[in-house]
């Protein structure tokens, strides 16, 4: 099932059948490709947000710890105590969204 690969035990389980049956009744797949897809752009819909709060908060606690005057400066110094990985997806999955628009 596909909430057991989607939704973490902190989030509402039945908020995520109801999204996904509106889905399935709003694109009303034929087979099992179309599904396939749909279960994709679900999935997407519904992490995307935990991606986004995730990579604020790395940005948010390698900001606090500079001591730089200017935001914009200890902003920039963040993203030389951030992870390599971690700067890397939050960007690519800002630019992949923005982009796909």
């Amino acid at each position: 099932m596909l909430s057991n690969l989607c939704v973490r035990e902190e989030e509402p389980i039945d908020v995520f059948n109801r999204l996904q049956a509106s889905y399935l009744q709003r694109f009303s797949p034929l087979d099992v490709v179309e599904t396939g897809m749909i279960h994709e752009m679900l999935a997407t819909y519904w992490r995307m947000p935990r991606a986004w709060d995730m990579g604020n908060r790395l940005f948010d606690k390698a900001n606090a710890a500079q001591d730089r005057p200017r935001p914009i400066d200890r902003l920039t110094d963040a993203f030389t105590v951030l992870p390599t990985p971690a700067i890397t997806a939050s960007v690519s999955s800002t630019v992949t969204r923005t982009g796909s628009r």
